[in-house]
């Protein structure tokens, strides 16, 4: 799932040196930033090996993930080679969802098809109007921001399913942040450079 958008954070990030800040059996700390010096997409990794809190702060924003036990550089590229896993040590980050009104439709799209496969009873008309309005709403709304949905597009999702706010409905148009992504690469190649 991950694989096309690691690629191209290792293509971003084909120019970059890493650089040891310290290194001891506590801390782990390296900057990653291009070699011409620049600071786009310039980050710095902390490590608190004892405690297990990676620290991601810089130009891609900051993140605090925590494993509340020993953690080591070599542990922590593996640990962090599933975005999935990874994410679910987040204490706190900066935006690791995006909502792209692009996404939010081929969604809403897979979910009425699925729906359709599933209910093959239904109205076409109906469900395609019904579709089209909840995705005129949609657009309506600064999705990631502001997810208090109209009355009239809780009563659609409802329609199709009484339990929308765990289902499909509840997180249309949501992707992993890129951001995420290169935080994750962005450590895996600086190990690799300094050879962990």
């Amino acid at each position: 799932m991950y694989n096309e958008r690691k690629q191209k954070a290792r293509e971003r990030f084909k120019d970059f040196v890493a650089t040891v800040v310290l290194r001891n059996e506590q801390f782990f700390i390296v900057d990653w930033r291009d070699k011409s010096g620049s600071g786009n997409y310039a980050v710095r990794y902390l490590l608190d090996i004892e405690k297990g809190n990676f620290i991601v702060t810089g130009d891609l924003g900051d993140s605090v993930a925590s494993w509340f036990n020993r953690v080591t550089p070599e542990n922590l590229k593996s640990y962090i080679n599933d975005i999935g896993y990874y994410m679910g040590k987040f204490q706190t980050t900066s935006d690791q969802y995006t909502y792209d009104q692009d996404d939010v439709a081929e969604d809403l799209e897979n979910v009425k098809e699925e729906i359709l496969s599933e209910c093959p009873n239904l109205y076409q008309d109906e469900v395609d109007a019904d579709f089209e309005k909840m995705q005129e709403l949609l657009d309506d709304m600064d999705l990631g921001k502001n997810n208090n949905y109209t009355d009239e597009l809780t009563e659609l999702f409802e329609k199709y399913n009484d339990d929308w706010w765990d289902s499909d409905f509840a997180n249309l148009g949501c992707r992993t942040s890129q951001r995420v992504i290169l935080w994750a690469v962005g450590f895996q190649m600086a190990c690799e450079q300094l050879g962990i």
